[in-house]
């Protein structure tokens, strides 16, 4: 039986454990107005609350990445304009950071997200 590490699970509930790069791609290609997120959790080092990236599709065919690095003081975002290569850029950008990589964190230009305290 393989640890689970990595989940990603769409906004219709369905989870894909341990995902490679080619399944992102997929599940990232099936995104849509009706679909149009995926959130993929790291289950290796915390709560899986803490520490995720999701994709938001928009109806410009833009994305929208976020990252949770731990506490909401980690939480960052970039936009992704529509592509011509479509989703494989995203795909291998979250399989970097899913599984230890570090080139994700230069890839784009992260923005902090602040919340406001309850």
């Amino acid at each position: 039986m393989t640890q689970l590490i990595v989940r990603a699970v769409d906004d219709s509930g369905t989870a894909w454990e341990n995902p490679t790069q080619a399944v992102l791609q997929t599940i990232l290609s099936d995104l849509s107005a009706t679909h149009p997120f995926v959130v993929v959790e790291r289950h290796d080092r915390g709560p899986s609350n803490e520490y995720y990236m999701q994709v938001y599709l928009n109806d410009d065919r833009s994305h929208v990445v976020e990252f949770r690095d731990g506490d909401a003081n980690r939480h960052y975002q970039a936009l992704i304009p529509p592509q011509q290569e479509g989703v494989a850029p995203i795909a291998a950008l979250i399989a970097d950071w899913a599984y230890g990589g570090t080139q994700w964190q230069r890839a784009l230009p992260w923005q902090q997200l602040r919340f406001p305290r309850s």
